[in-house]
């Protein structure tokens, strides 16, 4: 099914679902940022070829952002509560008011800001050093990751973590390894108008818009080539089957003719290394490796050397496979070998991170997935959405872990299951505002490093629902040695004029404040002068082939 046909069979279902506030419904999907995926605002201009932003996902996750604030005092006991799926939870309403529970009580009970903020603020302090926040990669914004990172610093966090899909948070890591910059190269815009498109995985599993757009492209004559991910080969012993073909493709890229050796040594760092080691591997071993004919990989080789311009899309799907961050480091020594890397229209695009993750990279919050090892020992967990709950309903994390900690703080939108495991002494419940009801607008960065401006929707106000800026903002006034006055935030603009200045990637951020309005920091076209390493050269010393 095509993403337009998604889109046809999901509208209905979701207006209806939404009818209680259908003008609100309305205005959020022709204004705001798309609460799902990474490809950006509502109608997004020039800055990508999809036009109107309306996905299935979205749709599908309508009735979240328009529904009605929960009512405490009809909250059923815990014991209930715990034999809720997490979709009989959500229809409880999105939560309207702070809450507080000690671990021995059977219920919430309802606490105003002022004394949860004081509480917070008290426990973090005899925290101090022993916390850690874990933000869910769709809940917030760049306004509150600022906000959350200035509370980190205030309090001495040990660490501040955004969990995000592991594919995608591998070709993160990959793209700051070797271009020394944690963002995909290339633009949206750029899969309008690439004569070549090379998919790795399945990225429309994630961003369902993407089947339109490519589809357009082979109408124009673009030529669309998809290298599945078969999950073959492990870490630590032989290549993957997906790491071979590309190997393949670089071998034969190198010995083709025409292929400018010169060139591609002014970009690679340590280029006769690789070469060498890519010299190494035999033919007969790769193709048997890459299980594929010769043929593919020469097809392959002769697409790069027709087109002027190339986007590698890569999806979740592939970077999660076994072996999978060799195989990136393979994948973007191709990119960078065959010149795709700063040149305009062409590079690297890393699918599938959700509509917030790439702001949190920007700002420096590191992606990580919750375990017993990475939660450690920490007396408080602040928890920004779903962090945890996803983690749990997946069963990469068991209870026991989340129990472990004497406070847990969760700033959300809903209850969860997280929520409702027994913390050593208390669980607050902080109820943050959606995307869409902050007050001055807010900011979110797609996947292109594309900063969109969403502005506040008026319709919906959930009783006593906060800014997500606003409520790190509010505990941290509560210590004593930080002034009040570096708090004083009176909407989201005056915490974009403090991003601003915090971020230097990120000028021109105070000036959004309109809907429709963006911009794209690094350009559109990243590293067009080098890459962000001490050289300006790509980096692949660390790559094997063992």
């Amino acid at each position: 099914m095509s993403g337009g046909e998604q889109v046809l069979s999901t509208l209905p279902g979701a207006l209806w679902r939404a009818r209680g506030r259908f003008r609100y419904s309305l205005d959020l999907l022709r204004y705001g940022v798309c609460s799902e995926c990474s490809l950006g605002a509502g109608r997004l201009g020039s800055s990508t070829p999809f036009g109107l932003h309306l996905c299935s996902f979205r749709l599908q996750r309508l009735s979240r952002w328009t529904a009605s604030g929960l009512e405490p005092a009809s909250l059923p006991p815990i014991s209930r509560l715990r034999s809720l799926s997490e979709t009989e939870l959500s229809d409880l309403g999105r939560l309207s008011v702070p809450l507080l529970r000690r671990s021995d009580a059977e219920s919430f009970q309802v606490i105003s800001w002022s004394d949860a903020a004081k509480l917070a603020a008290a426990r973090l302090g005899e925290a101090r050093s022993g916390w850690s926040i874990w933000c869910e990669g769709s809940s917030s914004t760049n306004e509150g990751y600022h906000s959350l990172l200035k509370l980190a610093q205030v309090f001495a966090a040990r660490q501040a973590k955004v969990v995000l899909p592991q594919g995608y948070a591998r070709s993160q890591r990959a793209l700051e390894r070797c271009f020394g910059v944690a963002a995909s190269t290339a633009s949206l815009g750029d899969l309008g108008e690439a004569e070549l498109v090379l998919s790795f995985g399945n990225p429309l599993s994630s961003d369902p818009l993407l089947a339109n757009c490519l589809a357009r492209a082979e109408e124009r004559g673009a030529t669309l080539e998809t290298i599945p991910a078969v999950n073959t080969g492990q870490a630590g012993e032989q290549p993957s089957q997906e790491q071979a073909l590309l190997a393949g493709v670089l071998k034969g890229l190198l010995t083709s003719s025409g292929f400018d050796r010169e060139e591609m040594e002014r970009r690679v760092g340590q280029c006769s290394e690789l070469v060498e080691r890519l010299e190494q591997w035999h033919w007969d071993e790769l193709i048997s490796t890459a299980k594929c004919r010769r043929e593919r990989i020469e097809q392959l080789v002769a697409a790069l050397q027709r087109a002027s311009s190339t986007v590698m899309l890569v999806g979740n799907d592939f970077a999660q496979a076994q072996g999978g961050s060799e195989t990136l480091t393979m994948l973007l020594a191709l990119a960078a070998s065959a010149g795709l890397i700063g040149r305009p229209g062409s590079g690297v695009l890393s699918m599938g991170g959700g509509s917030a993750a790439q702001g949190a990279l920007d700002l420096g919050i590191s992606p990580e997935l919750p375990s017993p090892t990475t939660l450690g020992s920490d007396r408080l967990v602040y928890v920004v959405g779903r962090a945890l709950a996803d983690a749990l309903v997946s069963e990469q994390l068991a209870a026991e872990p989340v129990s472990k900690a004497q406070v847990r703080i969760h700033q959300a939108h809903f209850i969860d299951n997280s929520m409702l495991i027994n913390a050593g002494e208390l669980t607050l419940l902080l109820p943050m505002q959606s995307r869409y009801g902050q007050r001055g607008g807010c900011t979110l960065t797609s996947v292109d490093r594309t900063v969109h401006f969403s502005p506040e929707i008026r319709g919906n106000r959930i009783a006593d629902a906060r800014p997500d800026w606003e409520i790190p903002a509010l505990i941290a006034q509560q210590a004593e040695s930080v002034p009040e006055e570096l708090w004083a935030w009176l909407d989201s603009g005056a915490v974009r004029v403090s991003l601003e200045s915090a971020v230097p990637a990120y000028q021109g951020l105070s000036g959004l404040h309109a809907p429709g309005q963006f911009f794209q920091w690094g350009g559109a076209t990243l590293h067009r002068d080098g890459c962000a390493t001490e050289d300006g050269k790509a980096r692949f010393a660390h790559l094997s082939l063992a």
